[in-house]
């Protein structure tokens, strides 16, 4: 086999394996969904994509609209099927009456006694009223044995603790 054909294959073989490798083995992801007229804006869930790097985990949600005062949204951050370590709650909330999570940035971890804060410098929730868009992004570090290959779904919740959209999971190694 002359050197031509040689890299032709090689080639032709790396893109039928990129075409065929799901998704959810790299190390970005994304799921969406049309606008739904069952949710209000404020808390309709349009997309979620997550970049799952080396050092960070970043997740943005993108909504319908955004009210900064009424928008409660947050990325779920566990460890994929397989793998152990813990669940890790991190968004944006509005929520009123919620003794566990106070308003604005949270980052809390689930344990067998409910939500845990978690301290971790470095960790941003950043909001979008333009954008429409609640943009977080965590150190690898703060994730403790949840880093490496994640499952991340998201959710907004009305006052009162109801959910009110979801969409996911995007499953995502580290890059």
């Amino acid at each position: 086999m002359t050197r031509t054909r040689l890299g032709i294959v090689v080639a032709g073989v790396l893109a039928v394996g990129a075409l065929v490798t799901p998704a959810s083995h790299a190390d970005t992801g994304s799921v969406g969904e049309p606008p739904e007229a069952s949710v209000p804006a404020r808390l309709d869930l349009l997309s979620l994509s997550v970049d799952n790097r080396q050092r960070r985990l970043a997740v943005d949600l993108r909504l319908d609209a955004f009210a900064p005062r009424r928008t409660s949204a947050y990325a779920i951050v566990a460890p994929a099927a397989g793998r152990r370590g813990p669940t890790f709650v991190v968004g944006w909330s509005q929520l009123r009456g919620e003794p566990e999570i106070e308003r604005g940035p949270v980052f809390v971890r689930i344990d067998g006694d409910g939500l845990a804060p978690v301290d971790c410098p470095g960790a941003r929730v950043r909001t979008s009223r333009a954008g429409a868009a609640v943009r977080i992004s965590v150190p690898q570090r703060c994730l403790g044995a949840t880093a490496g290959t994640v499952r991340v779904d998201a959710l907004t919740e009305e006052s009162g603790g109801g959910d009110a959209d979801e969409l996911g999971p995007v499953r995502v190694r580290r890059g």
